[in-house]
């Protein structure tokens, strides 16, 4: 007579006593539901197993229920092991042990605490489907090759607090139904696509050295993103229930192409700069698309492994239409924050990229030429000291007109003729805007037309100056 729930994992426990019957089904030590033959029994059984396994084996124990608390962690050391479809109906502890090789617990329950602190995990592990029930802790554990954790779902608290995931780690479609916290957890990739948050979340201080990935996760309630550096970081239809707090978070390398802005909050965050201006990653420059080459930026994105070991490819920068539109949603959320610096930053880089979309569409040269001239004479109604020196340019220009002009008549002399010089200096008044009327009969015909246009273009001047000063003393 063999284990009838043996029968599924291919027999491996076929050899073991049976120690349970139910209903015509017949149960060895490791599937029966209960242990009649007593706890104390079943450890020694299985660890005696676990000691016996030879080097570079995988101790098979897939489906194995454990009906009350166990710990392993007296082992320090265990092998190759295979615990899918089991069943802890205990707490559980590994605390402190290393997994020498792969660890698999595809599609096991965990219906009381599972203590995972100061666990390694030397080779990848697998974490699929788990069903984790009560609390779970993974402070301080290490995963040398990433981890699996697609569709996992976590029904009490889970820490990951000085967790390390070297490789690509998955959270893709897990569930987390009480609070999560990802405290100074390293990560080299990884990936919480489609996962779905019922309260809130915490990234501190920590972040990812290559791609992360948030594509269609889903926050019940707020999450916050406190002191991260997430690389390659895309936030593409994110679903914050309420909002997403990103405070002094590293977002030099984050990508807010369809991410929904208008529930962002931003506060002290470290953007990307360009002409001493913030600005964002999805403008970044690559190859012969993008727009500006940021001083920080760094190597190109790396493609991160799906499930099917397909690679992704490596992130474009968006069209004009989509960064334009962007910029503008990112201008009215500082807006609403009462971040007016950062408001005008994102001003400059709209229009900034309105003029260079202009340049590929045909009949818009009028506007385009436009855009230019406020960027030359005010940098886009944002730079007082540039529409401050024009200005001044503008008002002295005409002075030192009349000054050559008159050196060619009179040529050079050997003093200077002072009264000469105050004359052209009250004949200048003349190009200069509501100022005293000047006798110009002395003048030529383009001194004349000069005299009428010119103190049009101070005025204009004047007048992006002072807006210029306004929206700085604004901010």
């Amino acid at each position: 007579m063999v284990c009838s729930t043996g029968k599924k994992y291919d027999g491996w426990c076929a050899e073991e006593e049976i120690v349970h019957w139910d209903l015509a089904r017949s149960y060895c030590i490791y599937h029966a539901p209960s242990k009649p033959s007593g706890a104390d029994k079943f450890e020694d059984a299985l660890f005696s197993k676990i000691k016996s396994t030879p080097e570079g084996d995988t101790c098979d124990l897939r489906g194995t229920i454990f009906p009350h608390d166990i710990s392993f962690s007296f082992l320090k050391e265990l092998p190759p092991m295979d615990l899918s479809s089991a069943e802890f109906h205990g707490e559980v502890s590994f605390k402190g042990v290393t997994f020498k090789g792969r660890a698999n617990f595809q599609g096991a329950s965990f219906f009381k605490k599972a203590n995972f602190r100061g666990v390694t995990f030397n080779q990848r592990s697998t974490l699929n489907r788990v069903f984790f029930s009560g609390l779970v802790d993974f402070k301080k554990a290490t995963f040398q090759s990433g981890a699996d954790f697609w569709n996992a779902t976590f029904s009490d608290d889970v820490l990951f607090v000085q967790t390390v995931f070297n490789g690509s780690t998955a959270f893709a479609k897990c569930i987390f139904e009480k609070e999560a916290r990802f405290e100074r957890t390293e990560f080299e990739r990884v990936r919480f696509d489609k996962a779905y948050f019922k309260e809130h979340v915490y990234f501190i201080g920590g972040g990812s050295s290559g791609r992360s990935s948030f594509l269609n996760c889903e926050f019940a309630k707020s999450v916050h993103f406190v002191e991260t550096h997430f690389v390659d970081a895309d936030y593409s239809h994110m679903c914050p229930g309420s909002i997403a707090f990103f405070k002094e978070a590293d977002l030099r390398r984050s990508f807010l192409k369809h991410a929904p802005i208008e529930s962002f909050r931003f506060s002290a965050c470290n953007w990307p700069i360009f002409e001493r201006r913030r600005c964002i990653y999805d403008a970044r420059k690559v190859d012969d698309g993008g727009f500006f080459a940021f001083e920080e930026q760094g190597r190109r994105p790396s493609p991160l492994p799906t499930k099917s070991g397909k690679r992704m490819k490596v992130y474009k920068p968006p069209n004009s239409y989509v960064l334009e539109d962007l910029f503008r949603r990112l201008k009215k959320n500082a807006r609403d924050e009462s971040d007016e610096v950062l408001a005008s930053d994102r001003h400059y880089f709209e229009k900034e990229i309105q003029r260079k979309r202009l340049r590929t569409e045909k009949g818009t040269k009028t506007l385009r030429s436009y855009l230019l001239v406020y960027k030359w004479l005010s940098g886009y109604g944002e730079s007082p000291v540039i529409a401050m020196w024009l200005l001044v340019l503008f008002a002295l220009l005409p002075f030192v007109v009349l000054g050559i002009n008159d050196l060619f008549q009179t040529g050079l002399t050997s003093s200077v003729d002072w009264g000469r010089f105050f004359e052209l200096l009250a004949d200048s008044r003349a190009f200069l805007p509501f100022a005293k009327h000047v006798d110009s009969d002395n003048f030529n015909t383009i001194e004349k037309i000069a005299s009428y246009g010119w103190p049009i273009i101070v005025a204009l001047q004047a007048t992006l100056f002072s807006f210029a000063v306004r929206n700085k003393l604004r901010r």
